[in-house]
């Protein structure tokens, strides 16, 4: 506003011409940028359209990782493993902002699996190291935890494994005395029913059905075959088994 005389030379208070306007104009202003950031989550406000922001994050970096690691780039290693983890922090910050977390937690979980293995495929490889005597109880076995009743459709009974347990002593002491692998195969032709049980506990525990276990680089073993012959000699008291053993290793330098 400003005071400026009139005709007689008294002062009158008049507003400058446009101020009501302008002010109006920069109300208008503000009301719709407040809306855009409500609507875009940028006001800090954790809504559905929040969410939807941290979702396309999320995805957007995954993708780019999943991008970079199938040959349209090629990483480095630290280049991979902080894909993996950003890919991991978006995806978390999506979950927390997701009303309904379970099904969420499921994605972020595998998507954050699927971003390590990529990372770990790069710096380090699955090396077979032949059949090992292992411990028994060394084997993490809680992820396969069942019962028989529910494994049916296993090719070995119960009965069956029991008995190669049993007759596995001297499948050992054979070997250890010089037997060959085609020595203890031949008894499969043996007339004598013990003969030909040492030939299926060979194939069982030596030959190519044998336990196998995976170790990663940690040290955390996984079965891949063989869960009902480790319960049953867990059962039975028996530590040492042998088992064909799968390594991860560190890829060694300019191998990729």
């Amino acid at each position: 506003m400003t005071d400026r005389p009139d005709e007689t030379g008294e002062k009158r208070t008049t507003k400058r011409a446009g101020s009501d306007s302008g002010a109006g104009e920069k109300s208008l202003r503000e009301g719709t940028q407040r809306a855009r950031r409500a609507e875009t989550g940028e006001d800090g406000r954790k809504g559905e359209s929040a969410e939807r922001a941290h979702i396309a994050s999320a995805l957007k970096s995954n993708a780019e990782f999943q991008r970079r690691t199938q040959g349209e780039a090629v990483p480095t290693r630290l280049d991979a493993a902080a894909d993996a983890r950003a890919a991991e922090r978006n995806l978390g910050r999506a979950a927390e902002a997701h009303g309904d977390r379970s099904e969420f937690q499921r994605q972020w979980q595998r998507a954050g699996e699927a971003a390590r293995r990529e990372a770990d495929a790069r710096e380090y490889e699955w090396v077979g190291r032949g059949v090992r005597h292992e411990k028994v109880s060394g084997v993490d076995r809680t992820e396969y935890a069942g019962t028989w009743d529910s494994q049916k459709h296993h090719k070995y009974t119960r009965e069956s494994i029991d008995a190669s347990l049993r007759s596995l002593p001297e499948v050992r002491r054979r070997l250890d005395a010089g037997s060959t692998p085609d020595d203890l195969r031949r008894l499969h032709a043996s007339a004598d029913p013990r003969e030909r049980q040492l030939a299926r506990t060979f194939d069982s525990y030596y030959g190519q059905d044998a336990i196998t276990i995976e170790r990663d680089a940690q040290g955390r073993t996984r079965v891949l075959n063989g869960r009902h012959r480790l319960d049953s000699a867990d059962q039975m008291g028996i530590d040492d088994l042998p088992m064909h053993v799968v390594e991860q290793v560190r890829r060694e330098s300019g191998r990729s």
